[in-house]
């Protein structure tokens, strides 16, 4: 209790946009088994998210936006466009991506042996497609397809359409049934190596996003979702390493003005788990 009333003290004290006060203060809540989490060090005080992490836990994928990326959003006026940035380990430098374009907006990286898929709006201003290696791979008339994954055992690509997860395979797009997907948000997919389990963002419940776990039991059929983390305002865009024992993620914080922002984080399973 001491601890939270220094914070809120400082918070007051040093200024209502410390991002590192208002992460302190705003801890999201964690899933057994996985430890305290922990901020990436290449976080601003702009928007980072999208992170996705390489199997081997070397290298960190995002996007980066100059700005409340929400507030603008909403009033439909970006100040700038949404690159895609790495960081090699341990993850306090950066460098932009060969694949940001200026002027067209990309995100949702992921990478699968050398391939490597995202969304951009190249052709569609503020409406995305998804793309591999640059190219274009699926584009819906009047549809925004974004945050790819391809899960190469089934050779299955996952992705969202306005708050709802398709699968794409053998020539044949679904939406996966409930409870995966059930009228609140469902995005943001992320699948194990062996295409059983399901990592994804979803405001299911309190309308606040959130990121759940579900497995696979059929070709047609999940388990009921449990809550991996979750936050005041809420986190998103979870991403794993190969062996499942660190998971990276967005969290939107907001400050006592009012201001929006988004930093990285990452947890890792206790031992014994």
């Amino acid at each position: 209790m001491a601890l939270f009333f220094l914070l809120a003290f400082l918070y007051f004290k040093l200024g209502p946009n410390n991002w590192l006060i208002v992460s302190e203060v705003d801890k999201p809540q964690i899933e057994k088994g996985w430890g305290e989490p922990q901020k990436v060090g290449i976080n601003t005080d702009k928007w980072e998210g999208g992170a996705y992490v390489s199997g081997d836990g070397e290298a960190l994928f995002y996007s980066y936006y100059p700005g409340d990326l929400i507030s603008d959003m909403a009033l439909g006026q970006l100040k700038e466009d949404i690159d895609i940035y790495y960081s090699l380990k341990p993850f306090n430098q950066i460098k932009k991506h060969a694949l940001s374009e200026d002027k067209w907006s990309e995100g949702g990286v992921m990478v699968s042996g050398s391939d490597v898929y995202y969304m951009s709006d190249r052709y569609h201003f503020n409406s995305y497609d998804l793309y591999k290696n640059g190219h274009v791979i699926f584009n819906t008339p009047d549809k925004s397809e974004k945050d790819p994954y391809y899960c190469a055992q089934n050779d299955e690509l996952y992705f969202t359409i306005d708050g709802v997860i398709y699968v794409y395979k053998k020539d044949k797009t679904t939406a996966l049934p409930a409870p995966i997907n059930d009228g609140s948000f469902n995005g943001q997919p992320f699948l194990t190596l062996d295409c059983k389990k399901i990592y994804f963002s979803s405001t299911k419940g309190d309308g606040i996003s959130k990121i759940l776990r579900a497995e696979k039991i059929s070709e047609k059929s999940w388990s009921e979702p449990a809550v991996v983390v979750q936050s005041r305002y809420g986190v998103m865009e979870p991403a794993l390493t190969d062996n499942g024992q660190i998971m990276f993620f967005a969290q939107v914080l907001k400050s006592a003005k009012g201001v929006v922002n988004s930093d990285i984080f990452y947890i890792e399973k206790e031992k014994n788990n």
